[in-house]
Parts: structure tokens; sequence; C-alpha cells
């Protein structure tokens, strides 16, 4: 069995604590998820608009 906790096998209460336990290393996680999501967003989306907005894309609609 390896060490990784499967979270479909711990009930409700369990999961909970689980979290309180390892608030830590989630809250580090979490900020490294919203990191990699937000330089995603900013060059798949916000970048590209503002691009199209300012007439810099090179293309025509």
């Amino acid at each position: 069995m390896s060490a990784h906790v499967s979270m479909r096998r711990l009930s409700p209460k369990k999961a909970i604590s689980y979290l309180k336990d390892h608030k830590k290393e989630l809250f580090w996680v979490w900020i490294a998820y919203q990191s990699i999501k937000g330089m995603a967003t900013l060059t798949l989306i916000w970048i590209p608009l503002w691009l199209v907005w300012r007439g810099q894309s090179g293309g025509e609609f």
C-alpha cells in the first residue's frame, strides 16, 4: 500500500480531519494551483483579447 491517501476511502469525518491536519501543505498546493491557473488565463485569454482590442493581432475580423 502506498503512502498516498485516497479520499474515496475516507468517511466525511475522516476527510475533514485530514484537511485540518494538512492545511499548511494544502494551502501551498492551492496557491500553486491558483498561480498556474492565473498564468494560463492571462496568456491564453486576456493577452490575446487585449491584442485584438488594440488592433495588433495581425488579423482582422
